[in-house]
């Protein structure tokens, strides 16, 4: 919002300002200066929106790449636990076990 007023007041354009303007004019409105000023602020708030709709996508696309991630993961690891579980394999004394070691 760019707002046009005749008061040239620090404290009146700092409520506009709060307001929710990004911009003003003051009471000496000129076309030929305003032009561009308005043609700033209109592509201004086109590459804020192509920005958070490029982030928005960007943020997607990560979403989808840890995800995949963490199923693989999940998905090797239940493999993994089923093979573990799936063989017990016998206890040995820690003799046995070195010689098994060993040879």
């Amino acid at each position: 919002m760019i707002f046009l007023t005749a008061h040239s007041e620090v404290a009146d354009k700092m409520r506009g300002f709060s307001a929710g303007a990004v911009d003003y004019v003051t009471n000496r409105f000129s076309r030929r200066k305003s032009r561009p000023r308005i043609r700033t602020h209109l592509e201004l708030a086109r590459l804020r929106r192509e920005l958070a709709l490029a982030l928005a996508d960007r943020e997607e696309i990560y979403a989808s790449i840890v995800n995949q991630a963490l199923d693989a993961m999940r998905s090797w690891m239940a493999r993994r636990a089923v093979s573990w579980n799936s063989t017990p394999r016998p206890m040995k004394d820690s003799a046995t076990h070195a010689t098994s070691l060993r040879s």
